[in-house]
């Protein structure tokens, strides 16, 4: 096995590909892994400073599967059109 840094570039990129599904909520009704999975995230990567490489191997595969459980719960909640917000700086400027 290569041996890991345990910042490296593959494994931030697993960790924001986790990260980025396990952001995104889900329509249906929540179940304890919709609820915990962020949780769950966060303490897995905390943790993962402390493994060895080996270890730290499976601990990222354990994270994969939590985001790929996660994305199986059900549909991504859909978000709304980009909303134009004003100038706060020329909104302020105009009151005053």
């Amino acid at each position: 096995m290569v041996a890991m840094q345990p910042w490296s570039p593959a494994l931030v990129a697993t960790l924001r590909t986790a990260a980025e599904a396990i952001a995104v909520p889900r329509a249906e009704a929540e179940t304890s892994i919709t609820m915990h999975a962020p949780l769950e995230l966060l303490a897995r990567v905390g943790l993962l400073q402390y493994l060895d490489d080996d270890t730290r191997a499976l601990a990222l595969a354990k994270i994969s599967g939590l985001a790929a459980d996660y994305v199986a719960t059900g549909t991504p909640v859909t978000t709304s059109a980009a909303v134009d917000l004003p100038d706060l700086a020329a909104w302020w400027r105009a009151r005053t």
